[in-house]
């Protein structure tokens, strides 16, 4: 293996990192738009690019076993950045910063996300309550149903 393959890999994960921000995003903009018949569909876009992202990962730990002098498959790109000559300690660098980064802003992302959701949800269930009956999307142990069976009860 080679410091051009571990560049390379580098790059297959940031494009699963923007593929999974690019999802998230997706995700967001039907939630908060309320085309909740999508939501599904958007949510195993993403679980589908994480799964992606996880795979890279793996490859990632086997590839810098066999770039790092002590062959550890804990080893980090700063890690290798400190052990490399000019010019990867500076594009490794550089690329450990970028990711960090991507990292930051989906983490923030999948926050927005959740908090949007259980609103909307809050909202849903306030809404099925006043409607009468028992419409709330909560279980009697406090977890919340499936939301269409609740809705497709309500409506029935």
């Amino acid at each position: 293996m080679s410091l051009q393959q571990v560049s390379n890999h580098m790059e297959l994960i940031q494009g699963a990192l923007d593929e999974v921000e690019y999802r998230l995003s997706t995700l967001m903009l039907y939630a908060q738009s309320g085309e909740y018949r999508f939501l599904e569909r958007a949510s195993r876009d993403v679980a589908r690019a994480s799964a992606v992202l996880v795979q890279l990962e793996i490859e990632r730990m086997d590839i810098f076993s066999n770039v790092t002098p002590s062959g550890s498959s804990h080893a980090t790109l700063s890690d290798l950045s400190r052990s490399a000559g000019e010019p990867w300690k500076t594009l490794f660098e550089e690329k450990s910063l970028i990711l960090k980064q991507k990292l930051e802003t989906i983490t923030e992302l999948q926050q927005k996300v959740r908090a949007v959701c259980l609103e909307k949800i809050e909202v849903i269930d306030s809404t099925l309550t006043l409607l009468g009956g028992n419409g709330s999307v909560y279980n009697s142990a406090g977890h919340k149903d499936a939301l269409r069976s609740s809705i497709l009860s309500e409506s029935a």
